[in-house]
């Protein structure tokens, strides 16, 4: 399964069109929330990271789809992205930690990204390259989170598949959660809930 597509979420808003002029700015809202909690090792990060399944969804083992601790190499992979990881290390990446849950029919999957930067300045900046950059050019596949100040959600998809995901930023930490799967695959409701629930456990 582990339909990895789906973490190129600039490539997910070209696949669902760029028609509007009407897409929200990254810095819409009150601006990020601060984190007030930073790893220094990866069970540091883990610590951090949401492990409760939501509705519907079971947690899968981090060998079914390679989740777990993220080193700047494997973000670099999953972004494919060839100037992805001179990105990440101009960003000051430090470390990450991936979930994965899947649905109980089989069908649908849930990422869960948290990645972790020297400082906030750095989680900005790839947040800017992940989804502000996008953002800024509009289009269909852009949508509004009020839930979570400055975050943005990006709708795709195509051949059958559906994918919805949104990124923000708490302080050092990047947060990045994409749901696919067959349309009409995980509902926006579900990818923006798990979103806001892990910047608030970032920032509590």
């Amino acid at each position: 399964m582990r339909r990895r597509f789906a973490f190129v979420l600039a490539g997910a808003l070209a696949v669902a069109g760029c028609s509007s002029d009407e897409a929200p700015s990254p810095q819409a809202g009150a601006g990020p929330l601060t984190s007030v909690a930073s790893a220094t090792d990866p069970a540091d990060l883990e610590a951090l990271v949401l492990d409760e399944a939501p509705s519907g969804f079971t947690l899968a083992d981090d060998a079914v789809g390679r989740t777990g601790p993220t080193d700047l190499a494997t973000a670099a992979a999953d972004a494919r992205d060839p100037g992805a990881a001179a990105a990440l290390a101009d960003a000051r990446f430090v470390l990450g930690w991936q979930r994965l849950w899947i649905s109980d029919d089989e069908e649908d999957e849930l990422f869960l990204i948290v990645y972790q930067f020297d400082d906030a300045a750095g989680a900005a900046a790839f947040f800017e390259r992940t989804a502000g950059e996008p953002a800024a050019e509009g289009g269909e596949g852009v949508f509004d989170v009020p839930a979570i100040p400055g975050a943005v959600g990006i709708s795709g998809g195509g051949d059958g598949l559906k994918v919805e995901a949104v990124v923000a930023t708490s302080g050092v930490h990047l947060v990045q959660v994409i749901g696919n799967g067959p349309d009409p695959g995980p509902s926006r409701g579900t990818v923006v809930a798990l979103a806001a629930a892990q910047i608030q456990r970032l920032s509590a």
